[in-house]
């Protein structure tokens, strides 16, 4: 097992369990990061820090952030005062509003060091919190603010409101507000509503060299965006050589391409690939799709359309 490392507690495993049942969100009011200077190796079953020395209860206590790292994924952080200089900060807690330890880690943070060569350091302390699922989201709330955990109590879950008998506010006009209505996960790089016709998708059509896409349809970009198109869109074709096109929607310009270099879906380009090729970069949240280039590769964001051959030059 690595030297430092963070673990869920006995009260932090039962709290995931719960959430995990419920599919209500961590809403993480109160909660704060401990530090302390004892010496100590994470257990489960611990219920505080050693020797704890500063927490949410402590002058000019700055509170918490949450953010996410590409490579080790979700945590929370603390920026540490100037107050504590000369400490070394050997454990680290989180705690809920009613300060219950759900999470503790070893660590070791030399705040002897404030100064190197003229520049004043700032240290932080961090908390993964990879041992909390991914699909429980973790919803932030400052001591303060005017939302409260109460204020979301009254609110229907989400995994509720597409059930039987589910609830929801109504607008003015008695309709159901779009950001109340059960969310849709969107495939990136794609199509992902339009027009049918005897269940079969008709987004594109080809009449006398014309491409036309029909609106109304959705397209979502390789990096996430969602974009609903309620005009239709036309491609002239008659210029292009023979050979075979892929057709993408363009989101810098809203008009539709006709890309006849390769396209790739991986975490990298491949080795033969050629100056114009395209990558769909899958290897972290967001998506990329990436144009290769001499030097390099140049970010553009499209989705793709649909494949046209064209067999005599425009035709």
């Amino acid at each position: 097992m690595a030297k430092y490392y963070t673990i869920l507690t006995d009260y932090g495993v039962d709290l995931v369990n719960k959430h995990s049942l419920s599919g209500e969100p961590f809403v993480t009011s109160g909660w704060y990061i401990a530090l302390g200077t004892g010496m100590m190796t994470p257990s489960v079953s611990m219920t505080s820090l050693v020797n704890k020395i500063y927490d949410k209860y402590s002058a000019n206590y700055p509170g918490i952030t949450f953010g996410n790292d590409e490579k080790y994924g979700r945590f929370a952080q603390i920026t540490i005062p100037d107050s504590l200089s000369g400490y070394v900060i050997t454990e680290l807690g989180l705690f809920d509003a009613n300060d219950n330890l759900v999470m503790v880690a070893n660590t070791n943070i030399n705040l002897n060091t404030s100064i190197v060569d003229g520049i004043a350091n700032i240290f932080t302390a961090k908390m993964s919190l990879f041992a909390i699922p991914a699909n429980i989201d973790i919803i932030y709330i400052n001591e303060g603010n005017y939302v409260t955990v109460e204020d979301l109590s009254g609110y229907q879950k989400l995994n509720e409101k597409s059930q039987p008998n589910g609830y929801a506010p109504l607008n003015e006009k008695s309709f159901v507000p779009k950001e109340h209505l059960a969310s849709i996960q969107y495939v990136p790089f794609c199509v992902n509503s339009g027009p049918m016709e005897n269940g079969v998708e008709t987004v594109l059509t080809l009449n006398e060299n014309i491409i036309t896409a029909h609106s109304p349809f959705v397209v979502t970009s390789a990096d996430g965006v969602t974009r609903e198109i309620n005009q239709d869109i036309n491609l002239d074709v008659s210029e292009l050589a023979e050979g075979t096109y892929q057709i993408l929607f363009n989101f810098e310009t809203n008009l539709l391409e006709a890309f006849s270099g390769n396209i790739y879906t991986d975490k990298k380009f491949p080795d033969d690939a050629q100056v114009g090729d395209m990558l769909f970069d899958v290897s972290v949240l967001p998506y990329a799709s990436k144009i290769k280039t001499e030097d390099g590769y140049n970010l553009k964001q499209y989705a793709l359309m649909g494949q046209y051959d064209c067999v005599s030059g425009g035709g």
